[in-house]
């Protein structure tokens, strides 16, 4: 099993959840692996409990599921799945970002700017986890500032697998500052102020990015982050 960091803190469970959330985005825990309590625990560190409470909560963030017979696994995530995220967010984003750039505000661009220099420097360390991070933030951001509150919980309660879907990416995009060039793009296209501009902008991002994830999965293993695939011992022997 590829080591994973010994937690010392008193919210072990908290830690615990937290890293082997990084390991399933990163790969380093790839999709059907076997989550063994005692392994687990071995390797963290800790006692089982917290690792029981860990992946307890990752099950209902839905990055674990329990199988008979197996106990916890990671999650896959299939063609089906990310087809579905992306038509769900095909549906909820666009009407967003027109209601935005209706009312764009400096306040909303300044916070914008500096969510897109924490994804410029994580893209710069090849941090994906961090990238994935700020990505999500960008995109809350903007639909907690289009005052739709419906949309915007619909959208949180999507976070777990939109952040799965921009890991993947990881294996498509040959350079993690794509992304974030990209992300430039929405930014300046929502300060345009014009929101036919700003809709059509995250529909063809979006467009873009659920057509290159789905030819991804034609490949024979499932796609993981680049910077995963090349390092050895990525993954957890069951």
């Amino acid at each position: 099993m590829r080591r994973l960091r010994a937690i010392s803190t008193s919210t072990l469970s908290q830690r615990v959840e937290e890293q082997l959330r990084e390991a399933i985005l990163l790969g380093q825990l790839p999709p059907g692996q076997r989550l063994i309590e005692e392994q687990l625990a071995r390797e963290l560190g800790v006692s089982r409990a917290p690792v029981r409470e860990a992946l307890q909560r990752l099950a209902h963030e839905g990055f674990v599921s329990v199988r008979p017979r197996h106990g916890y696994v990671v999650q896959p995530l299939t063609a089906t799945m990310v087809e579905e995220l992306f038509d769900l967010r095909l549906a909820l984003e666009p009407p967003v970002f027109r209601t935005v750039a209706q009312a764009f505000t400096e306040e909303l661009g300044r916070e914008l700017d500096d969510i897109l220099r924490r994804m410029d420097g994580a893209a710069s360390r090849g941090d994906w986890a961090s990238l994935v991070q700020a990505d999500a933030a960008f995109h809350a951001a903007i639909a907690v500032a289009s005052r739709r509150p419906i949309t915007a919980q619909l959208l949180r309660q999507l976070e777990t697998l939109i952040a799965r879907t921009v890991i993947l990416l990881g294996s498509i995009y040959p350079d993690p500052q794509l992304l974030v060039q990209e992300h430039s793009h929405l930014l300046a296209v929502l300060a345009s102020g014009e929101p036919e501009r700003a809709e059509a902008a995250i529909r063809d991002h979006l467009l873009d990015a659920r057509t290159k994830l789905l030819a991804s999965f034609g490949e024979t293993s499932p796609v993981v982050p680049t910077q995963v695939r090349r390092e050895e011992g990525g993954r957890t022997d069951e």
